[in-house]
């Protein structure tokens, strides 16, 4: 399954998730299904919503596009 490849610990591009969603969805790559992500999924969209889309909402780049499109 590709997804795996983001869980493996030499990835080039890990995700950054908890040990107990990780450890689960290692669990569900022997065994897929429809839900083997889902654990992982959760908590990556946890963390978007309580940290990064917080932060880019203060950054310096969504500000410039603010003011970008409020002079059209």
């Amino acid at each position: 399954m590709e997804g795996a490849s983001f869980l493996r610990t030499d990835a080039n591009t890990p995700v950054n998730i908890d040990s107990k969603s990780y450890d689960l969805a290692k669990r569900n790559v022997e065994h897929p299904d429809r839900w083997a992500f889902d654990a992982a999924a959760s908590h990556l969209y946890l963390l978007m919503k309580n940290d990064s889309y917080a932060r880019y909402l203060r950054s310096e780049l969504y500000k410039e596009y603010l003011n970008g499109t409020k002079k059209r």
